[in-house]
């Protein structure tokens, strides 16, 4: 059998929100490595972001991360985008005219003000999960060089993307997942470019690569790979672009996916 490389996306497909990763895919992905094809992760998370051991002790080959902006592979890193700080400075500041709170995900770290965060009990998990990487805005205030994407989540009833999107528009791609969260990319970074550099470093063929997503910042990732896979707690419009939907992520998902593709054993 082709070698294939599949990629697998963090945050509903998996985990769920409390970080639980079904057995199944930690079973199903370890299995796919010993008949010789490869594993990456391919998240919107930034590396700061993507730590917990329980994630990373599946085993990958390779992690692509801050939607396209980093690949590491081989136990390297391959290449790493990050934003000019000023770039950086003046989102921030924008986001804020406009109430918005922005959250800068980095490389080595995570940056957010606690006081503006919109959604306490997020905020909550995020200082759980990152701990002392987690800093606030104002530690480092315009010195970000290590930043590789911002999310932007409206504070209460200031939620208007268009003019958000009219001010930064052109030093940012936008990722909306809401009419109240986007995430900004740098131009032409994202998933799809990704997988796409990963494969081409790695030396496989993209009809050859599988991506397995559930949301809007996946559908790049599908699109450019052989075999899209949707979650089945994927959106809607995702589905329509897959070539496969399988299973909810709590319903073994992955493993049924891996086994209707032929490249694990049921």
């Amino acid at each position: 059998m082709t070698r294939k490389i599949c990629f697998f996306d963090i945050d509903g497909t998996l985990w769920d929100r409390e970080n639980r990763i079904p057995q199944s895919a930690v079973r199903a992905i370890r299995r796919l490595r010993e008949n010789g094809h490869l594993a990456l992760i391919c998240s919107g998370r930034s590396r700061s972001y993507i730590r917990h051991p329980d994630l990373l002790g599946i085993g990958f080959d390779g992690i692509v991360s801050g939607a396209g902006a980093m690949l590491e592979a081989g136990g390297k890193v391959v290449y790493n985008r990050v934003l000019e700080a000023k770039d950086v400075l003046r989102a921030v500041e924008t986001a804020l005219a406009l109430s918005w709170t922005p959250l800068l995900e980095g490389v080595n770290t995570t940056c957010i003000d606690r006081e503006a965060f919109p959604i306490p009990a997020y905020y909550d998990k995020l200082a759980a999960d990152l701990g002392e990487v987690l800093e606030p805005l104002s530690r480092r205030w315009g010195q970000w060089d290590d930043i590789s994407k911002l999310t932007v989540i409206a504070q209460e009833g200031a939620a208007d993307m268009e003019k958000l999107r009219e001010k930064l528009g052109g030093t940012f791609d936008f990722v909306i997942h809401e009419p109240w969260l986007a995430e900004l990319v740098p131009p032409g970074v994202n998933k799809g470019t990704g997988l796409t550099e990963a494969c081409r470093y790695l030396g496989a063929d993209l009809k050859d690569a599988v991506a397995f997503g559930d949301s809007a910042n996946d559908l790049d990732m599908l699109r450019a790979a052989g075999t899209g896979v949707c979650m089945g707690n994927g959106t809607e419009a995702l589905k329509r672009e897959a070539d496969l939907v399988t299973a909810s992520m709590e319903e073994d998902g992955i493993e049924k996916a891996l086994i209707q593709l032929g490249l694990i054993e049921d």
